[in-house]
């Protein structure tokens, strides 16, 4: 498929430099040709330090940043951040797999050289960011539906406990807003971004001119910060080609470490961006936020739910959390409107109708449309062969079939 791929979209690694080495490459930078030089501010907007973009975008951005933690300690660096498929094959829309990673590593090594040998090979550096993602065109899924109808639908889900929308205040309203296309979401560890792609292709988008491209594609992305990578990777860094074991080294080798600054990565960038923890990443999030069931409308969510026979106390949960959902134009904003036993209820019964396969979100009538496939398993029903599917999903394309003959 052309717009649809599963992988890293972004990842970014920090190495902190000595006072020397800071404006070292700082003059190296600001004599290069090609680049551009902006100013990277504080939220007092004092100047920290210096963003380099390339000219002809690269798929590098180069962040040279001085923080004054007090009169006697001050701390340099310098962050790179990475767009693997720009920097391969300047492909903005697709995200990139493992195997990516590993072509990305030869042209950025080979970029630091033509730099300067400050800057430490690929994989040298802990990641404090890797963006993974479900990039997929709504047409190669085969959706019955626009890519603003599936916003509507997953900015009408669920916001996990903890996690906040981004707002941004309209002058015109007088009032904070989120964006329409797009929902932004986060806590102090991750954040995920849902959104619709075309529209936020504007003039200064490096790939305007390929504008149409966009026009279905979406992108679900967790963006994990440094702490949640730093949780994850102490169970897997070890499995690190960069990971160097220490327990039997000599004395000497040690030294030899020391003197050459070379330690383990605490996040490794190939453990961190293989194809299994994006992939993980991806479906846990996804599943949080949008649902791991398919979208249907609310006479059919009901007609399964009553069809299932169910005791008479789950049927009237279940109803009721449906309706509740509907009327309130979201789970989120229906939740908030409970308390005690009614929450608890609430919370099971979305559990319950997500094991089902059904999305408490449902269709409005007024589409036209009976039924949406979850996205995020639409896009491995389209690259597997065998599909492997549970009882409870056979039992609902059973009954949706049934629905729909009606």
């Amino acid at each position: 498929m052309k717009h649809t791929s599963l992988g890293i979209h972004t990842l970014a690694f920090f190495q902190r430099l000595t006072n020397d080495h800071y404006f070292s490459l700082m003059g190296i930078f600001n004599t290069l040709d090609g680049m551009n030089r902006e100013p990277i501010k504080d939220n007092r907007d004092n100047i920290i330090g210096w963003e380099y973009t390339y000219k002809s975008p690269k798929g590098i951005r180069w962040r040279l940043i001085s923080i004054e933690v007090n009169h006697q300690l001050t701390i340099y660096g310098i962050t790179a951040i990475i767009t693997p498929k720009v920097l391969i094959d300047k492909d903005y829309i697709n995200v990139a797999r493992a195997s990516d990673i590993e072509i990305v590593e030869t042209l950025f090594n080979q970029e630091t050289e033509r730099i300067s040998p400050i800057i430490k090979s690929f994989g040298l550096c802990s990641i404090n960011r890797s963006d993974p993602g479900l990039t997929f065109d709504v047409r190669e899924l085969n959706l019955p539906c626009s890519p603003k109808q599936l916003i509507t639908l997953g900015k009408r889900g669920n916001i996990p406990k903890g996690f906040t929308e981004r707002m941004e205040y309209d002058k015109k309203q007088k009032r904070k807003i989120s964006d329409p296309y797009s929902l932004y979401i986060g806590n102090g560890s991750i954040g995920v971004n849902y959104y619709w792609k075309f529209p936020k292709i504007g003039p200064k988008h490096p790939d305007y001119h390929n504008r149409e491209e966009y026009r279905y594609v979406m992108r679900f992305e967790t963006q994990p910060k440094y702490r949640k990578l730093y949780s994850i990777s102490k169970r897997i860094k070890h499995n690190s080609r960069f990971y160097i074991p220490t327990e039997n080294m000599t004395a000497e080798e040690l030294w030899e470490m020391v003197e050459n600054d070379i330690r383990n990565p605490s996040v490794p960038v190939d453990v961190m961006t293989s194809n299994m923890m994006s992939a993980e990443l991806v479906q846990k999030y996804f599943d949080k936020v949008i649902g791991k069931g398919n979208y249907v409308t609310l006479d059919c969510a009901e007609w399964m739910v009553q069809v299932h026979n169910f005791r008479r106390d789950k049927e009237e949960r279940l109803l009721w959390t449906l309706n509740l959902i509907f009327d309130s134009r979201g789970i989120t904003k229906a939740r908030s409107k409970l308390l005690g036993d009614d929450l608890r209820d609430f919370k099971r019964s979305i559990d319950d109708l997500n094991d089902m396969y059904i999305n408490p979100v449902t269709i409005p009538e007024a589409w036209g449309i009976d039924h949406i496939s979850n996205p995020l398993r639409a896009y491995y029903d389209s690259i597997t062969d065998e599909q492997i599917i549970s009882h409870s999903e056979s039992l609902f394309n059973k009954l949706l079939a049934e629905y729909l003959s009606k």
